[in-house]
């Protein structure tokens, strides 16, 4: 037994994806749009609106690939569906058409326990009010026409795997006075394979049934969904193949739903009639759904009403809690890790950016460094420290172009107080002095410079005493100094010959 479940665990999905996959290449000749109103068939295959329109607005916007889905209106697609819900489900769906025409459904889904599910649901396609004429032209009034479906489903889970499911079917037309009633069944088989891959598919229309000219015959249904990215991107693709055993029509359908907040879900879709889109806003016991279907002639809105209420008896409703508080518990861990290699990778790049930016801007600092600019050179590297304090080189070139411009700064000060005196201008020759030393006090032409020029302005006010005391002080610091020592001799002279002069 071991052995053989393991074989048909292989076999299952491949059958299906085979199926999915000869039903793709068969239509290839008819992947192309055919704009009709929804609901109808376009003359394709008898009562077409009964299995190839939809029961739910979250199947419309995927574009009606529903056969691999599940919830209470899965029937409509799969019987088989119904083995994946966990909640009781009431649906309740509304489409407004053309001419006054509506289509609404009303479905429901009980998990008896967690093998066993049954399901109910109805149908009502209404048309407007038509004016009523004979073949000669004459009007006898207005008439309508309706078609009712009912369908009584049954699914039964194998394993946690593989399920199917069994549909009875009760359809009903009136047109004007003229009624009938007929029955038919669908069988279906849904597989999960892995976490992230289902397969779907059912064969509908197991009894063929007779109504008027028309007959309704078996059609083939396979789908496939995917989850691309867990707990936000699915994907939906179906195939499938109407009246197949009399003249096939061809029928494909594909979208995606992605979940953009915890309860904002958008979606998208496309088949052989239209293109849709659509949004579903959820909690955990209500959803609404919303479809549009975008055709040339007018667009229609689809709406749903998805309620949810209790859980499967037993210890279930615990398993159930425990998996939904888990799979809670493992997003928020999910996203927060995200959210932290998003900033880190946030951050590095930033990093990056700035490091290489920082190499140019530096290169073009050394460039400027280089050849003696060090004004323009100091203002690359000021830009780049405030915004990389952290850069070591521009640090230590500002600092070297600091220790290189003061230098330059105090020799043209020195070289400027040096001419002042040469040019007798004894008073300017100090204060440029004493400002050199104020900065550097043992740069030592400056202090030359400052003796010198203080001993000729003292000398100027007749103050020798006071200028022999510069000298000295001088000669402490450059005692072969020729124009200190000519000075200081001629100071000596003028004090002696004072000295010998009676007072």
């Amino acid at each position: 037994m071991a052995k053989g479940w393991l074989l048909m665990k292989g076999i299952i999905p491949a059958i299906s994806a085979l199926v999915v996959f000869m039903l793709f290449v068969s239509s290839g000749r008819c992947l192309h749009f055919e704009y009709f109103p929804s609901g109808q068939s376009g003359g394709a295959a008898p009562f077409e609106h009964l299995w190839s329109f939809t029961a739910n607005a979250r199947a419309a916007g995927v574009g009606n690939a529903y056969t691999a889905g599940s919830d209470a209106d899965s029937p409509y697609w799969n019987p088989a569906g119904i083995s994946r819900i966990y909640y009781n489900q009431i649906n309740v769906t509304n489409i407004a058409l053309f001419l006054n025409t509506k289509f609404a459904t009303v479905n429901m889904a009980v998990p008896i326990d967690k093998k066993n599910f049954f399901g109910m649901g109805m149908g009502l396609l209404s048309s407007g009010e038509a004016e009523k004429t004979d073949s000669t032209g004459r009007t006898f009034g207005n008439f309508s026409e309706t078609s009712n479906s009912y369908i009584i489903t049954y699914s039964r889970a194998i394993s946690g795997e593989f399920a199917w499911g069994a549909n009875i079917k009760i359809l009903s037309q009136s047109i004007d006075n003229y009624s009938a009633l007929f029955h038919t069944a669908d069988l279906g088989v849904l597989y999960r394979y892995g976490a992230d891959t289902t397969h779907g598919i059912c064969l509908q229309n197991l009894i063929p049934t007779q109504y008027g000219s028309d007959r309704i015959t078996p059609n083939l249904r396979g789908g496939l969904s995917q989850i691309f990215i867990p707990g936000r991107l699915t994907g939906f693709f179906d195939t499938y193949i109407l009246e197949i055993f009399v003249k096939p029509v061809f029928r494909w359908s594909a979208g995606v739903e992605f979940r953009a907040i915890d309860n904002l879900i958008l979606r998208g879709g496309l088949n052989h009639r239209e293109f849709t889109l659509g949004f579903g806003l959820s909690s955990r016991r209500v959803t609404f759904d919303y479809a549009l279907g975008i055709h040339p002639v007018d667009l229609v809105h689809k709406f749903s009403i998805n309620l949810m209420y209790g859980f499967i008896p037993g210890e279930e409703e615990k398993i159930v809690l425990q998996q939904i508080n888990g799979l809670e518990t493992e997003k928020k861990l999910f996203h927060e890790k995200k959210r932290i290699e998003t900033e880190r990778i946030r951050a590095e790049r930033e990093k990056l950016a700035l490091e290489t930016w920082s190499r140019v801007k530096l290169s073009i600092a050394e460039k400027h460094f280089e050849s003696g600019d060090y004004k323009q050179a100091e203002k690359t590297l000021k830009e780049i420290t405030s915004k990389d304090p952290q850069n070591n080189a521009a640090t230590e070139m500002l600092k070297e172009i600091n220790r290189l411009s003061q230098k330059d700064y105090l020799n043209n000060l020195y070289f400027e107080s040096r001419e002042l005196y040469k040019k007798t201008d004894y008073q300017g020759s100090l204060m440029g002095a004493k400002k050199v030393l104020s900065i550097a006090p043992d740069h030592r032409g400056a202090s030359i410079v400052s003796f010198l020029s203080q001993s000729q302005l003292f000398l100027k006010d007749k103050k020798y005493n006071e200028a022999k005391s510069e000298l000295m002080e001088m000669m402490k610091i450059d005692p072969k100094n020729e124009e200190g020592v000519a000075l200081l001799k001629r100071i000596h002279t003028i004090i002696e010959i004072m000295e010998m002069t009676p007072k």
